[in-house]
């Protein structure tokens, strides 16, 4: 499992399991973490896509008005919430057939710098698979796309997430 470490400022391996608050990276460092129920993993993600969704529409409004500055915050902070959702939709993945507690680095949650340095890691990442994407489909990538952009609320009601 990887969890990200504020003094690597990076994603790192975590060496050994939770200790009280703690677990210990492959970096060496102490990673606080917060224990998520896997349960409760599904709305954790609903609601920072809806997060995101919300702040991305704010983010056209502010940037259609002029505020372009406040726009591009809107954004990142969007962006924030989508690595949020992608970080909590891994640890589930990873104890889908536990289905046991999942541990997450506590910093996800409280500390901007934090959040966003995961968020841009996390940015990093999705552009290399969306241009790696474009280039093993050139003309069939395009309907692909386009079900991504279907609204969130349409998304979330149907059983195919895109």
């Amino acid at each position: 499992m990887k969890l990200f470490c504020p003094n690597c400022v990076g994603l790192v391996d975590v060496a050994d399991g939770p200790r009280l608050q703690y677990v210990t990276g492959s970096c060496r460092h102490e990673i606080k973490v917060r224990t998520v129920r896997f349960k409760d993993a599904r709305e954790g993600a609903r609601t920072c896509l809806q997060n995101a969704d919300s702040l991305a529409k704010s983010a056209e409004i502010l940037f259609g008005n002029g505020a372009r500055e406040h726009a591009f915050f809107m954004v990142l902070t969007a962006y924030e919430e989508m690595a949020k959702c992608s970080h909590i939709v891994d640890a589930a993945a990873q104890n889908y057939q536990t289905q046991t507690d999942m541990i997450v680095e506590e910093s996800i949650f409280q500390y901007r710098k934090t959040k966003y340095a995961i968020a841009m890691h996390y940015l990093d990442a999705w552009i290399k698979e969306m241009d790696a994407i474009r280039r093993a489909f050139p003309d069939g990538g395009l309907e692909w796309m386009s079900l991504t952009q279907r609204p969130l609320e349409e998304r979330l009601e149907t059983k195919d997430p895109r």
